[in-house]
């Protein structure tokens, strides 16, 4: 992989979730999980092709409000022979005080709430997700689940450091495991992450600044990058982390 995106070969798919007459999560302040989803990825798009070498590709399962089915965005990543699949949500919760930053690969859930969130962001239940439960045990599914589980620790290990450098009471999460139905089928390492919670008010705040959306979208594109280990385009600026400045652009 890494001599894939050195060599300008990558393929990188970016799948903003929900969309159309699926809003995904509402939240306070009129926040809708499939705008800001919509948004944080097109920054990501951007803060990856500042970095990556010339000739690798970022491609959005959507670019605009529209809908489409959960088995076509695996479908439409592995048609384009992509390297890294990245699923963008926020999050929601009853409990109004709950907060953070997860990231999530594709295996039997590992707590009761993944369970529940992969249901939510499946439009099913929890009870009709014991299928794919039982489906995911089989070893064949599992191929990826090393790669992901690399991939998920540098996404979501470099959110968290982005955020840090500029606001407080970030809340980490960590690496999950879930059945979300969106990332069965991907032929390549693939996760999902769920950026904050739109349901609590410090960060559904937050989530209204461009400023705090391009912070997260620049620490997931960090992660990806890490992840596939390719050499910046400014190799001197260590970290990469110059690269990213001024890469603002994107209005609401």
């Amino acid at each position: 992989m890494t001599a894939r995106f050195r060599a300008g070969l990558g393929r990188i798919v970016l799948d903003p979730g929900h969309g159309g007459r699926d809003p995904g999560a509402v939240g306070l302040y009129g926040l809708t999980e499939k705008r800001l989803v919509l948004d944080i990825s097109r920054r990501i798009s951007r803060s990856l092709r500042r970095l990556l070498p010339p000739g690798n590709r970022v491609i959005l399962t959507r670019t605009r409000d529209r809908f489409l089915d959960l088995k076509k965005r695996t479908a439409f990543a592995n048609k384009h022979d992509a390297d890294v699949f990245v699923s963008i949500h926020v999050n929601s919760s009853p409990i109004r005080s709950t907060r953070g930053v997860e990231t999530y690969l594709l295996a039997e859930a590992s707590t009761p709430r993944a369970l529940r969130l992969a249901a939510r962001e499946s439009g099913t239940t929890v009870s009709e997700m014991s299928d794919l439960q039982k489906i995911l045990g089989d070893l064949m599914l599992r191929s990826k689940v090393t790669e992901s589980h690399q991939l998920a620790n540098h996404v979501q290990g470099a959110i968290i450091s982005r955020l840090i450098e500029t606001y407080s009471n970030i809340n980490d999460l960590g690496v999950k495991r879930g059945p979300f139905y969106v990332l069965v089928g991907a032929k390549m390492p693939s996760i999902l992450v769920e950026m904050a919670f739109v349901t609590n008010r410090s960060e559904a705040r937050r989530l209204k600044t461009r400023k705090f959306r391009q912070n997260i979208a620049e620490g997931i594109a960090m992660g990806i990058f890490k992840f596939i280990g390719a050499t910046p385009r400014r190799a001197s600026v260590p970290g990469g982390r110059e690269i990213f400045q001024n890469t603002e652009a994107t209005r609401p």
